[in-house]
């Protein structure tokens, strides 16, 4: 996927090799921060386009703070705290942009407060944060944005020349250009719960659109999959 969406450099599980291994067998985002500073060191001089999976908030918890959800949150927040204040020490927001984004919310039971504050939204709903060039601080922007929104928005605002991007996405870096009020798509097909969002409000769909039902298909399969190699797994380590 990676290399069909244009990136020059895929660095991988090999550069963490003989790390401690935490979640997912993978190290702890406190290495994978140190190594992408060695990257912006290498870098700082000409524009460039840097992305970071981080994983050890994910499921399951298993983090150097401990395993627990409180531990692995600590963890992960304390660690990107660190990143942020190295990041600002060697100025980089004077001419960058830093954003955080996640695929999805935290699974299980929430806190009252958060299906209060969200109510039918609330699963297909998560927080981004962007840092930087041109971004006024303590503001927030409560307009409805894809993830798909934020790639267009990049290729918009860094680009130069003619940039080809879909005509109805919200450009998360010019909120004049709001094209969309609607189609934002929660599929949780354990459950069968299909929707889009639309006035802040979740409308139930009785069938999704064929592209929508194929993404379920393959994330199904994926899924089973998944399933089968933990498995596997669970059997390796208990014996």
């Amino acid at each position: 996927y990676l290399k069909k969406v244009w990136y020059q450099t895929i660095i991988g599980e090999e550069a963490f090799s003989g790390k401690q291994q935490w979640a997912f067998s993978a190290a702890a985002d406190e290495e994978l921060y140190k190594k992408s500073e060695q990257l912006i060191t290498q870098t700082h001089t000409k524009p460039y386009f840097l992305t970071l999976q981080t994983i050890s908030s994910h499921q399951p918890r298993h983090s150097p703070y401990g395993d627990t959800v409180e531990d692995t949150f600590r963890y992960t927040d304390d660690q990107l705290g660190n990143f942020y204040d190295k990041l600002k020490a060697e100025k980089f927001f004077d001419n960058g942009l830093l954003i955080i984004i996640s695929d999805h919310r935290v699974r299980g039971k929430p806190k009252q407060e958060i299906v209060d504050m969200l109510g039918s939204t609330r699963p297909s709903k998560v927080m981004t944060t962007v840092v930087g060039t041109g971004i006024t601080p303590n503001t927030t922007n409560n307009n409805l944005y894809q993830t798909i929104d934020f790639h267009f928005g990049l290729k918009e605002l860094v680009s130069t020349g003619q940039v080809p991007v879909l005509s109805f996405i919200n450009n998360p870096f010019d909120a004049s250009t709001i094209q969309r009020d609607r189609w934002i798509y929660y599929c949780k097909y354990v459950d069968n719960t299909i929707g889009i969002i639309q006035n802040n409000k979740m409308i139930p769909q009785t069938q999704a659109p064929q592209n929508i039902q194929d993404f379920i298909a393959v994330y199904q399969e994926d899924q089973f999959k998944k399933n089968i190699l933990q498995q596997s797994w669970s059997q390796i380590e208990s014996g």
